[in-house]
């Protein structure tokens, strides 16, 4: 490809012959889809392999501003100067992505190592693997911006870097929403937060979450606004290598956790397991074990008053085998208005102990060892 990119600025349909492979040599962008009108072009792109872009600005193989359409499509070894590394959609356009490999894209200065999006997209996303891609800031593997909506069903995203901020694998921006289903999410790296996945409003039904870490907050999950939800999903082996929540860190109005097992996670200061900083909380049928951090080994619990109830509850479930400080510990300004009640639960064989702090009991539950 020696002509320079390709500007696609009507309706139009590509379809690859056995995944054709354009290849720009690291000297131009691949596609400009842009027509700079409203409303959005409608654009497919199929069956094709793109490789060795390279854009002073945004997206390094594939800009959009358009409504979007791409199957069966790999990008690798592509490079933006700003945000996106492999593609880049702009502000308020819509997007299907199904059968996509981005592997090794770099956004050298800004967000998205493997996919940008700007305010307000709404994109659906299946069967797509994210792999080795590198962000300078945020989002190593994809960032979403502010409102943006993102389903994602049927998800490899490992082994991504946000090198200075937040989002390893995934980055969801103030009062995004993100719907993650049957995805795997391993071995991402953040600088700052949330070293597999950064959310604001986040759901995540059938997941494997492991090995990931984050500098600071969230080594596998960090959660920071309206709801969290996460049903049957494995969190285990992430860190947070200089302070808390191992596994999982929130800071949300809601959270539900059911039907999970959150294990071998390790946090330097509080939460190996868990990190909640929450109004009100909810872990049912779930096992929290064999968890490490200096306070409160399993899940450390922060209500605060501007959350109203700030009370947890932990039913059906299991927490054991964690190591150092206290498996559960709450604290607030005022016990009043936080702590745990457990209810047909099992708190045993932590060590020091097994509890800390203003904690109540029902129906059966047992902690072997109550302390405070």
């Amino acid at each position: 490809m020696s002509s320079g990119e390709l500007a696609i600025d009507k309706y139009l349909t590509i379809t690859g012959a056995d995944k054709v492979t354009i290849d720009a040599s690291n000297s131009s962008r691949i596609f400009n889809i842009d027509d700079g009108l409203s409303p959005h072009l409608v654009v497919a792109i199929s069956g094709i392999a793109l490789k060795n872009g390279n854009s002073p600005g945004e997206g390094g193989a594939i800009r959009n501003n358009e409504q979007l359409s791409l199957s069966s499509i790999s990008i690798m070894d592509s490079t933006a100067a700003a945000s996106g590394g492999a593609i880049y959609n702009g502000e308020y356009v819509e997007c299907s992505f199904s059968d996509i490999q981005l592997t090794g894209n770099t956004a050298t200065a800004n967000e998205g190592g493997g996919i940008y999006n700007g305010n307000d997209v709404v994109c659906s996303i299946s069967d797509i693997q994210l792999s080795d891609n590198i962000a300078a800031t945020s989002g190593g593997g994809m960032y979403s911006g502010t409102n943006a909506q993102i389903d994602m069903t049927r998800a490899t995203i490992t082994g991504n870097t946000a090198s200075s901020d937040h989002g390893g694998g995934l980055y969801g921006g103030p009062y995004s929403q993100q719907s993650l289903i049957d995805v795997t999410v391993s071995n991402n790296t953040a600088g700052q937060y949330g070293g597999g996945i950064h959310g604001n409003s986040l759901s995540v039904v059938d997941a494997d979450i492991f090995g990931n870490s984050a500098v600071k907050y969230g080594g596998g999950i960090y959660a920071n606004g309206i709801d969290l939800s996460l049903d049957r999903v494995k969190l285990t082996g992430n860190s947070a290598t200089s302070s808390d929540g191992g596994g999982l860190y929130f800071r949300v109005t809601t959270a539900t956790i059911s039907n999970s097992t959150i294990a071998y996670n390790v946090a330097a200061s509080y939460g190996g397991g868990i990190f909640s900083y929450s109004g009100t909380s909810a872990i049912s049928n779930s096992t929290i074990s064999n968890n490490t951090a200096a306070v409160a080994s399993a899940i450390y619990y922060f209500g605060r008053l501007y959350y109203g109830s700030s009370h947890g509850t932990i039913s059906n479930s299991t927490v054991a085998s964690n190591y150092g400080g206290s498996a559960i510990t709450t604290a607030d300004y005022n016990a009043t208005y936080s702590g745990y009640s457990l209810i047909s639960s099992i708190v045993a064989d932590n060590v020091p102990d097994d509890a800390s702090g203003h904690m109540t009991t029902a129906d059966h539950s047992l902690i072997e060892s109550p302390n405070g």
